[in-house]
């Protein structure tokens, strides 16, 4: 069920409908966060019944972990039991996260070596026959199920009592499949809370429908908009000049975050209707100077997790600068590995990671462009254009595919093809258009998506209403289509 359908905006009013009727109701204690569950495994089993399974068994091995971990906290010398613990939550997580997401991969490798090891022929063989499917948003719950672990073995949070709560916190919908990656200090809180009769605001209610209407806008206007001419070309890159093969990439840039930018901002105003507030995941980061600040901006609550739980533990950067840039590197590659079971990822994330350490090098020795005004869209443009230059990695099927890629665009320019067609030229113009009208507002207004309560009603009731109906023209007009980041 995809936030952009028809049929989940019938499931979103009957859950929320139900949700406000049992919210006052004082028969069933905790009758509406029952009802959130249950909707939560639902809207879960849409894809696939059996994935719920999964979900179940992660998250009844942490709350069994958690709980049995904090009793140990309280005993003195008990480090090695505390450890054992962790060790079974981080194994039993991972290890169900890289079966079914690296499976593949280890299998292909395991059929490479057979060529050279002939008993593992036949055994590699059945493994690669076996056909794998990846569990929708097990990347994004699987860690967030480990935070909780990992702080109380820390001390830094105490498990809570209820498995209803907990099992709320791995589960609710909004932000079950493509995050934000939260944390359980902050969101176990607010479940917990949910089950009280406290009254949500309406101004919360606005709040939602300006996330809802922006986030829609993001993903079906400019995201799947953008998607239409990317897939286009690298479907057949060969087919393209010069110009369009190296727009294709920043076409590729506003189709993922117009995406994943848009969903994020769908979940935070679909959470707001049951008074819960998910964090921010996204802030504005084509408006990035530099490579460093780009990261501090994009996929946040992704890029905190690896800060928090593998950077800072790895010394971070108080080792000297080689340890501080091996650890940026290593973070980063893993990053990229995270996205997908294939190597082209792991590069991608390896590029990004020196491109890190280059930036933080300049910053260092203060060679970065003057902080002028003026400077600010050069610095912009450099920082957007170098970030995009790393996609045909990402986007392409594989590494042999992206080295096809970069090959042609340099094929094509000692060809003298710099053609460029009026339909590629126009989505680049209008969605770069787009998206810098709305990111330049949302940063300059410092309101995100609220800025729309900030027109005057005689302009925002005819803007509101014009922007809708563009959105509803393209849900009855085209299929639609997945979300960048429900592959990972």
């Amino acid at each position: 069920m995809l936030f952009n359908s028809y049929s989940f905006f019938i499931f979103l009013m009957i859950v929320v409908l139900i949700f406000r009727v049992l919210r006052h109701q004082k028969l069933v204690k905790n009758a509406s966060k029952y009802w959130l569950l249950l909707c939560s495994y639902a809207f879960y089993s849409f894809w696939d019944w059996r994935f719920c399974i999964l979900l179940l068994g992660s998250t009844v091995l942490d709350f069994v972990v958690g709980r049995q971990m904090a009793r140990l906290n309280k005993r003195p010398n008990n480090t090695t039991r505390r450890t054992l613990l962790l060790m079974v939550s981080l194994m039993g997580n991972l290890g169900v996260l890289f079966f079914f997401k690296y499976f593949s991969l280890i299998a292909h490798g395991l059929s490479l070596a057979a060529l050279l090891t002939a008993p593992l022929t036949a055994w590699s063989s059945a493994l690669t026959s076996l056909e794998i499917v990846l569990p929708i948003g097990i990347s994004f719950y699987t860690f967030q199920t480990l935070s909780y672990t990992i702080d109380i073995y820390r001390k830094k949070i105490e498990p809570t009592s209820s498995f209803t709560d907990f099992a709320l916190f791995v589960a609710f919908f909004p932000q079950l499949v493509a995050g934000p990656v939260e944390r359980a200090k902050t969101l176990l809180p607010q479940i917990s809370a949910i089950g009280r009769a406290k009254e949500i605001k309406s101004k919360s209610y606005q709040e939602a429908f300006a996330f809802v209407t922006i986030g829609l806008a993001l993903k079906l206007l400019i995201g799947d908009s953008a998607a239409a001419v990317v897939d286009r070309v690298f479907a057949a890159p060969e087919a393209f000049s010069a110009t369009e093969l190296s727009i294709a990439p920043i076409l590729f840039l506003l189709q993922v975050y117009g995406d994943f930018a848009g969903y994020s901002l769908i979940a935070r105003g679909v959470a707001k209707l049951f008074g819960v507030e998910l964090m921010q995941n996204f802030r504005q980061p084509l408006l990035s100077t530099n490579f460093t600040d780009f990261w501090r901006r994009w996929h946040i609550s992704l890029y905190a997790w690896f800060r928090e739980y593998l950077y800072l533990p790895l010394g971070g950067s108080r080792k000297g600068w080689l340890h501080t840039y091996f650890n940026i590197i290593l973070i980063m590659t893993l990053a990229g590995f995270w996205h997908g079971a294939g190597w082209h990822f792991a590069v991608w994330g390896l590029v990004n990671g020196i491109l890190l350490v280059g930036d933080r090098w300049l910053g260092q020795h203060q060679l970065r462009l003057p902080k002028h005004s003026y400077w600010q869209p050069i610095k912009i443009l450099l920082t957007v254009v170098l970030f995009s230059a790393t996609l045909p990695l990402f986007r392409s099927p594989d590494l042999a595919s992206s080295w096809q890629y970069f090959k042609l665009i340099f094929i094509q320019i000692q060809l003298g093809n710099f053609e460029l067609s009026s339909r590629i030229g126009w989505f680049a113009l209008l969605g770069i258009s787009m998206t810098y009208l709305l990111d330049i507002n949302q940063q300059y207004q410092q309101r995100g998506a609220n800025f729309i309560f900030d027109i005057a009603s005689l302009y925002r009731i005819p803007i509101l209403a014009a922007i809708w109906f563009f959105l509803l023209l393209r849900l009855i007009a085209f299929t639609p289509k997945p979300f960048v980041y429900f592959q990972f």
